[in-house]
């Protein structure tokens, strides 16, 4: 079947000298990159979505931090947030909710704005705050909330298919319930939790809580406006026979709608194009930096198609 050809994109990276100078600075690389190879593996590292493990303890700091980052890349070049992303840090104190939660937050709100340019600004900056207010309310809100819902999840998916749920489709289960919770679904679920307000990944629809868990070190897309640009110009997203996949996730889901749809549908076309053996958050990476230095929109024929036929 055909596949993304990631030697073709890395290639065409790093032959702009436009484009690899552009990522060079945007990232502040402390080296200069030898070849196509080492650039990708330096752009990779510098978009901090390693690949961890889903079931391990994870303190509310971390989950704070990978939210505001998230949060960061809303409607908004990503260069532009991570080159004030160290002043951030400081603001926010290292990224401590309860001693964020100390602070003026009417004063902080509009610190914040300044950190989060752009028409979502306001609303970015009361995520943040409303984050930090959430996390101070449980001891681990990935290991009390998100892994508790996760594996309700995992329970219906087995009594369902009688398969167990791979955690790159468990990640859009939980996208797909968090960034617009539902209290009947989560009681259908047996899972008792807090009042359903509390667990909403706040300033998230679903390719930023998409971010969010792969900023957490979960594995799979973040289908944003770049990768369902060029996905659906390379590939066909209706024919790729991902019907069946759609349907048992809005039955995991419990809701059907074209927004949780298009997410479920270019997440599952992002996988299956993906080459053997390649991590898809990496693949993920390179796609979308495709899309935001190489090719912009309308620009898309002026381009090779990056397909080749692979197993």
């Amino acid at each position: 079947m055909n596949r993304v050809d990631i030697a073709g994109i890395k290639r065409a990276l790093w032959e702009s000298d436009k484009v690899r100078e552009k990522i060079a600075r945007d990232y502040d690389f402390n080296e200069e990159p030898r070849d196509q190879e080492h650039f990708a593996s330096m752009l990779i590292g510098a978009l901090k979505q390693e690949v961890k493990v889903v079931e391990r303890a994870v303190e509310n700091k971390e989950v704070f931090e990978a939210a505001v980052r998230a949060i960061g890349s809303n409607s908004r070049p990503w260069s532009t947030f991570i080159s004030k992303e160290q002043e951030l840090r400081a603001v926010l104190e290292d990224y401590d909710p309860f001693r964020v939660c100390k602070k003026d937050l009417t004063n902080l709100a509009k610190t914040l704005k300044t950190f989060f340019p752009g028409l979502t600004s306001s609303n970015d900056a009361q995520a943040v705050i409303m984050w930090a207010k959430k996390l101070t309310q449980y001891d681990s809100f990935y290991n009390d909330v998100i892994l508790k819902v996760a594996k309700a999840f995992r329970e219906e998916c087995k009594a369902v298919t009688g398969a167990d749920l791979r955690n790159e489709d468990l990640l859009i289960c939980i996208c797909g319930f968090f960034a617009n919770p539902s209290s009947k679904r989560l009681k259908e679920l047996g899972v008792s939790l807090g009042p359903i307000e509390d667990l909403k990944f706040n300033g998230m629809k679903y390719p930023l809580a998409s971010e969010f868990m792969r900023n957490l070190g979960w594995n799979g897309f973040k289908p944003d406006r770049h990768i369902k640009r060029l996905l659906a110009y390379w590939f066909d997203p209706n024919t790729e026979g991902n019907s069946e996949k759609i349907a048992l996730f809005e039955h995991l889901l419990g809701r059907k709608n074209k927004e949780l749809r298009e997410f479920i549908m270019f997440s599952l076309l992002g996988q299956q194009v993906s080459p053997e053996g390649m991590k898809y958050s990496e693949v993920d990476n390179l796609i979308w930096a495709t899309g935001a230095y190489l090719i912009k929109k309308g620009e898309e024929a002026q381009y090779p198609r990056f397909i080749v036929n692979g197993p």
